[in-house]
Protein backbone atom coordinates (compact mmCIF):
# COMPACT_ATOMS: atom_id res chain seq x y z
CA UNK A 1 0.00 0.00 0.00
CA UNK A 2 2.81 2.40 0.86
CA UNK A 3 4.41 1.70 -2.52
CA UNK A 4 1.13 2.42 -4.32
CA UNK A 5 0.67 5.68 -2.42
CA UNK A 6 4.25 6.70 -3.23
CA UNK A 7 3.68 5.97 -6.93
CA UNK A 8 0.46 7.99 -6.93
CA UNK A 9 2.16 10.93 -5.23
CA UNK A 10 4.97 10.82 -7.78
CA UNK A 11 2.48 10.57 -10.66
CA UNK A 12 0.45 13.58 -9.54
CA UNK A 13 3.62 15.52 -8.82
CA UNK A 14 4.72 15.01 -12.41
CA UNK A 15 1.31 16.07 -13.73
CA UNK A 16 1.35 19.15 -11.52
CA UNK A 17 4.86 20.08 -12.65
CA UNK A 18 3.87 19.73 -16.30
CA UNK A 19 0.80 21.88 -15.75
CA UNK A 20 3.11 24.66 -14.56
CA UNK A 21 5.36 24.46 -17.61
CA UNK A 22 5.56 27.72 -19.50
CA UNK A 23 4.51 27.52 -23.15
CA UNK A 24 6.74 29.55 -25.46
CA UNK A 25 4.83 31.37 -28.20
CA UNK A 26 6.32 33.05 -31.26
CA UNK A 27 4.65 35.48 -33.64
CA UNK A 28 5.76 37.88 -36.36
CA UNK A 29 5.29 41.54 -37.22
CA UNK A 30 2.00 41.54 -39.15
CA UNK A 31 -0.29 44.46 -38.16
CA UNK A 32 -3.10 44.42 -37.18
CA UNK A 33 -2.77 40.73 -36.26
CA UNK A 34 0.51 41.00 -34.36
CA UNK A 35 2.94 43.87 -33.77
CA UNK A 36 4.79 45.66 -31.01
CA UNK A 37 4.00 49.03 -29.49
CA UNK A 38 6.88 50.00 -27.24
CA UNK A 39 7.55 46.90 -25.16
CA UNK A 40 4.02 45.54 -25.61
CA UNK A 41 3.23 42.83 -28.16
CA UNK A 42 -0.36 43.29 -29.28
CA UNK A 43 -2.75 42.90 -32.18
CA UNK A 44 -5.94 41.04 -33.07
CA UNK A 45 -4.48 37.55 -33.08
CA UNK A 46 -2.13 38.25 -30.17
CA UNK A 47 -5.07 39.37 -28.04
CA UNK A 48 -7.10 36.32 -29.08
CA UNK A 49 -4.27 33.92 -28.22
CA UNK A 50 -3.55 35.65 -24.92
CA UNK A 51 -7.22 35.49 -23.93
CA UNK A 52 -7.43 31.78 -24.82
CA UNK A 53 -4.33 30.92 -22.80
CA UNK A 54 -5.37 33.08 -19.83
CA UNK A 55 -8.88 31.61 -19.77
CA UNK A 56 -7.51 28.07 -19.99
CA UNK A 57 -4.98 28.68 -17.23
CA UNK A 58 -1.98 28.00 -19.49
CA UNK A 59 1.16 29.91 -18.58
CA UNK A 60 3.05 31.37 -21.53
CA UNK A 61 5.64 33.77 -22.83
CA UNK A 62 5.42 35.46 -26.20
CA UNK A 63 8.06 36.86 -28.53
CA UNK A 64 7.86 38.76 -31.81
CA UNK A 65 10.64 37.80 -34.23
CA UNK A 66 11.20 37.47 -38.00
CA UNK A 67 9.25 34.60 -39.53
CA UNK A 68 12.23 32.39 -40.54
CA UNK A 69 13.62 32.57 -37.01
CA UNK A 70 10.25 31.75 -35.46
CA UNK A 71 9.67 28.87 -37.86
CA UNK A 72 13.09 27.32 -37.27
CA UNK A 73 12.78 27.64 -33.50
CA UNK A 74 9.37 25.91 -33.41
CA UNK A 75 10.49 23.16 -35.78
CA UNK A 76 13.55 22.54 -33.58
CA UNK A 77 11.46 22.53 -30.39
CA UNK A 78 13.21 25.61 -28.99
CA UNK A 79 9.84 27.39 -29.05
CA UNK A 80 6.45 25.70 -28.81
CA UNK A 81 3.83 27.43 -30.97
CA UNK A 82 3.98 29.82 -33.93
CA UNK A 83 1.15 32.03 -35.23
CA UNK A 84 -0.23 33.42 -37.63
CA UNK A 85 0.63 30.19 -39.44
CA UNK A 86 -0.73 28.86 -42.73
CA UNK A 87 -1.03 25.28 -43.91
CA UNK A 88 0.69 23.81 -46.94
CA UNK A 89 1.50 20.19 -47.88
CA UNK A 90 5.12 20.40 -46.70
CA UNK A 91 4.24 21.92 -43.34
CA UNK A 92 1.54 19.33 -42.70
CA UNK A 93 4.28 16.71 -42.58
CA UNK A 94 6.12 18.55 -39.80
CA UNK A 95 3.54 20.49 -37.79
CA UNK A 96 0.24 19.92 -36.01
CA UNK A 97 -2.29 22.74 -36.06
CA UNK A 98 -4.95 24.28 -33.89
CA UNK A 99 -8.40 25.02 -35.24
CA UNK A 100 -8.34 28.18 -37.40
CA UNK A 101 -7.69 31.21 -35.21
CA UNK A 102 -8.42 33.60 -38.08
CA UNK A 103 -10.08 33.68 -41.47
CA UNK A 104 -8.04 36.00 -43.68
CA UNK A 105 -10.08 36.90 -46.77
CA UNK A 106 -8.27 38.71 -49.57
CA UNK A 107 -10.71 41.36 -50.76
CA UNK A 108 -10.88 44.20 -53.25
CA UNK A 109 -10.77 47.72 -51.84
CA UNK A 110 -11.86 50.59 -54.06
CA UNK A 111 -13.25 54.11 -53.77
CA UNK A 112 -16.86 54.38 -52.71
CA UNK A 113 -17.84 56.16 -55.92
CA UNK A 114 -16.54 53.30 -58.10
CA UNK A 115 -19.14 50.87 -59.45
CA UNK A 116 -16.96 47.75 -59.63
CA UNK A 117 -18.61 44.33 -59.57
CA UNK A 118 -16.71 41.20 -58.55
CA UNK A 119 -18.39 37.82 -58.20
CA UNK A 120 -15.17 35.82 -58.04
CA UNK A 121 -14.19 35.83 -61.72
CA UNK A 122 -10.80 37.28 -62.64
CA UNK A 123 -12.20 38.46 -65.99
CA UNK A 124 -14.34 40.97 -64.07
CA UNK A 125 -11.29 42.98 -63.00
CA UNK A 126 -9.44 42.98 -66.31
CA UNK A 127 -9.17 46.54 -67.57
CA UNK A 128 -8.69 48.00 -64.10
CA UNK A 129 -5.34 49.07 -62.70
CA UNK A 130 -4.73 46.83 -59.71
CA UNK A 131 -2.47 47.64 -56.78
CA UNK A 132 -0.50 44.72 -55.33
CA UNK A 133 2.24 44.21 -52.77
CA UNK A 134 5.77 43.39 -53.87
CA UNK A 135 6.50 39.70 -53.26
CA UNK A 136 2.90 38.77 -52.39
CA UNK A 137 1.09 35.79 -53.86
CA UNK A 138 -2.66 35.93 -54.36
CA UNK A 139 -4.90 33.23 -55.84
CA UNK A 140 -3.46 30.75 -58.37
CA UNK A 141 -5.71 32.18 -61.09
CA UNK A 142 -4.74 35.77 -60.26
CA UNK A 143 -1.02 34.98 -60.11
CA UNK A 144 -1.20 33.19 -63.46
CA UNK A 145 -2.98 36.13 -65.11
CA UNK A 146 -0.49 38.57 -63.61
CA UNK A 147 2.45 36.53 -64.87
CA UNK A 148 0.91 36.35 -68.34
CA UNK A 149 0.29 40.12 -68.18
CA UNK A 150 -3.42 39.79 -68.87
CA UNK A 151 -4.00 41.89 -65.75
CA UNK A 152 -2.66 45.40 -65.30
CA UNK A 153 -0.93 45.43 -61.92
CA UNK A 154 1.37 47.85 -60.12
CA UNK A 155 3.53 46.67 -57.22
CA UNK A 156 4.74 48.66 -54.25
CA UNK A 157 6.34 47.59 -50.97
CA UNK A 158 3.77 48.88 -48.49
CA UNK A 159 0.04 48.97 -47.81
CA UNK A 160 -0.14 52.69 -47.08
CA UNK A 161 1.35 53.73 -50.46
CA UNK A 162 -1.22 51.55 -52.22
CA UNK A 163 -4.12 53.22 -50.43
CA UNK A 164 -2.63 56.62 -51.16
CA UNK A 165 -2.41 55.67 -54.85
CA UNK A 166 -6.00 54.47 -54.68
CA UNK A 167 -7.06 57.77 -53.16
CA UNK A 168 -5.24 59.72 -55.89
CA UNK A 169 -6.83 57.65 -58.66
CA UNK A 170 -3.54 56.15 -59.81
CA UNK A 171 -4.95 52.65 -59.28
CA UNK A 172 -8.56 51.51 -59.40
CA UNK A 173 -8.48 48.68 -56.87
CA UNK A 174 -6.21 47.32 -54.19
CA UNK A 175 -6.30 43.66 -53.15
CA UNK A 176 -5.39 43.08 -49.51
CA UNK A 177 -6.54 41.06 -46.50
CA UNK A 178 -9.75 42.61 -45.21
CA UNK A 179 -8.59 43.21 -41.64
CA UNK A 180 -5.27 44.65 -42.82
CA UNK A 181 -7.07 47.00 -45.19
CA UNK A 182 -9.55 48.16 -42.55
CA UNK A 183 -6.72 48.73 -40.09
CA UNK A 184 -4.69 50.80 -42.57
CA UNK A 185 -7.55 53.04 -43.70
CA UNK A 186 -8.46 53.64 -40.05
CA UNK A 187 -4.84 54.58 -39.39
CA UNK A 188 -4.88 56.94 -42.41
CA UNK A 189 -8.31 58.33 -41.44
CA UNK A 190 -9.68 57.36 -44.85
CA UNK A 191 -12.61 55.17 -43.79
CA UNK A 192 -15.15 57.45 -45.49
CA UNK A 193 -13.30 57.23 -48.79
CA UNK A 194 -13.06 53.48 -49.39
CA UNK A 195 -15.19 50.37 -49.46
CA UNK A 196 -14.40 46.69 -49.91
CA UNK A 197 -16.27 44.18 -52.07
CA UNK A 198 -17.88 41.33 -50.17
CA UNK A 199 -16.81 38.48 -52.43
CA UNK A 200 -13.18 37.58 -51.61
CA UNK A 201 -10.52 36.68 -54.12
CA UNK A 202 -9.38 33.98 -51.69
CA UNK A 203 -9.75 33.06 -48.03
CA UNK A 204 -6.71 31.92 -46.06
CA UNK A 205 -7.02 30.54 -42.57
CA UNK A 206 -4.42 31.34 -39.94
CA UNK A 207 -3.55 28.78 -37.25
CA UNK A 208 -1.27 28.09 -34.34
CA UNK A 209 1.33 25.50 -35.34
CA UNK A 210 3.53 23.19 -33.25
CA UNK A 211 6.08 20.53 -34.17
CA UNK A 212 4.69 17.01 -34.26
CA UNK A 213 7.64 16.02 -32.06
CA UNK A 214 6.75 18.51 -29.31
CA UNK A 215 4.82 16.86 -26.41
CA UNK A 216 3.06 20.17 -25.74
CA UNK A 217 0.93 19.47 -28.80
CA UNK A 218 -1.32 17.81 -26.20
CA UNK A 219 -2.47 21.35 -25.38
CA UNK A 220 -4.21 21.69 -28.75
CA UNK A 221 -7.45 20.33 -27.30
CA UNK A 222 -7.51 23.00 -24.57
CA UNK A 223 -6.58 25.70 -27.08
CA UNK A 224 -9.39 24.70 -29.44
CA UNK A 225 -11.89 24.56 -26.58
CA UNK A 226 -10.76 28.00 -25.43
CA UNK A 227 -11.17 29.38 -28.94
CA UNK A 228 -14.72 28.07 -29.23
CA UNK A 229 -15.62 29.50 -25.81
CA UNK A 230 -14.17 32.88 -26.78
CA UNK A 231 -16.30 32.97 -29.94
CA UNK A 232 -19.42 31.89 -28.08
CA UNK A 233 -18.96 34.61 -25.46
CA UNK A 234 -18.72 37.41 -28.04
CA UNK A 235 -15.22 38.36 -26.87
CA UNK A 236 -13.70 37.14 -30.14
CA UNK A 237 -15.61 39.70 -32.24
CA UNK A 238 -14.99 42.45 -29.68
CA UNK A 239 -11.24 42.03 -30.21
CA UNK A 240 -11.67 42.63 -33.94
CA UNK A 241 -13.86 45.66 -33.30
CA UNK A 242 -11.26 47.13 -30.94
CA UNK A 243 -8.68 47.34 -33.72
CA UNK A 244 -10.81 47.92 -36.81
CA UNK A 245 -13.70 50.20 -35.83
Amino acid sequence: MKIIISILILFFSVISARSQEIVKLSTVDFPPYSYSEGQVIKGIEVDIVKKIFDNQGIKYTIELVPFPRALNAVEAGERDFIFNFYKNPDRLKIFDYSDPILDNPLVIFTKKDKNIVFTGKIDEIRGYTIGTMLGYTYSPEFDKARKEKTLKTEEVSGHEPNFQKLSAGRIDIYIVEKSVGLYIIKKLDMQKEFKYLNVPLKVQQGYMGISKKNPKKALLGKINAGLQALKASGEYQKIFDKYLK
